[in-house]
């Protein structure tokens, strides 16, 4: 099994060689045909950096409510409604990011984490800041999480420490992974 940082650097070459624009289209089209999507309201997605898989148009549905992250000067992550009149700008990673109110985190029906990497067991690993983690820990959040990543980022099994939280579910472009649903 390799370390986390040997898992990010692979990832993020392997990313480079991938077709993001085909393989996002295609996790899209499987999302939208889950329970996950079609009960949710309030759904929490990240805006794509650097060679990640782009999922931003799910924001021109307005029958959903969107919401964005944002880091926070105490270095902590907020999730803010996003409307697409809404300005974002670029936080202190090139990040683009809303500038509207907190939302209160457990009104979140659906949470897609960004993930470098996950495995079958719905771990994934990130980038090594641990926003989400200590997002969803903090404020006890109690909803879906969802990871959406290329079939060929899924390994068998990572490393994971205790605080690690796991997903309900990995939506890749050749499958649908659910570990449980709430």
């Amino acid at each position: 099994m390799q370390n986390k940082n040997e898992l990010r650097k692979f990832a993020k070459e392997l990313r480079q060689n991938l077709d993001r624009e085909k393989i996002s289209a295609r996790i899209l089209q499987i999302f939208l045909e889950t329970d996950f999507y079609k009960k949710a309201t309030n759904i929490a997605i990240y805006y794509p950096f650097q060679d990640e898989f782009d999922f931003t148009q799910l924001l021109n549905n307005n029958e959903k409510n969107w919401f964005l992250p944002k880091i926070t000067n105490d270095n902590n992550l907020s999730f803010h409604k996003y409307s697409s009149k809404d300005i974002l700008t670029p936080n202190k990673y090139g990040i683009l990011e809303p500038q509207t109110q907190i939302a209160d985190p457990q009104k979140l029906d659906l949470i897609i984490m960004p993930a470098l990497v996950a495995d079958k067991r719905g771990y994934r690993i990130g980038y090594g800041k641990g926003y989400y983690d200590n997002f969803l820990t903090q404020n006890s959040i109690n909803c879906t999480k969802l990871i959406f990543i290329a079939e060929e980022l899924v390994v068998e099994k990572i490393e994971n420490d205790f605080w690690d939280i796991r997903a309900n579910a990995i939506i890749t472009q050749k499958n649908l992974y659910v570990f449980d649903e709430l």
